[in-house]
């Protein structure tokens, strides 16, 4: 049984799984960056431990083996230090990212 169709037994529909692979986690550290460059995100001066996670975080650019592919960011956290917090947030600011409409023209 897979973490969604535990979640969908439990009454959970909306759920989408994740594999939590470094190029996801490029894709949603990315975002959060341009929503608080955007001034669209703020962080609680009193929320110590997450901005502290944030600050720590550490990453490399990793070269594209063809000319196809784009540069990746590699991400990861200081030894004994944990980057769970920053992951369940970059999530949450994920999961509230707006899809593109999907427009469906009808014949007529």
């Amino acid at each position: 049984m897979t973490d969604k169709d535990e979640a969908t037994g439990v009454g959970l529909f909306n759920v989408k799984g994740l594999t939590f692979i470094d190029r996801w986690k490029e894709e949603i550290l990315t975002y959060v960056k341009l929503l608080m460059e955007q001034k669209k995100l703020g962080i609680l001066s009193d929320d110590a431990e997450l901005i502290c996670t944030m600050n720590e975080q550490q990453y490399e650019y990793l070269q594209p083996k063809t000319a196809q592919e784009h540069i990746n960011l590699k991400f990861w956290h200081p030894p004994r230090r944990h980057d769970d917090r920053l992951s369940a947030f970059a999530l949450a600011c994920h999961a509230s990212k707006e899809e593109e409409p999907t427009i469906i023209v009808m014949p007529r």
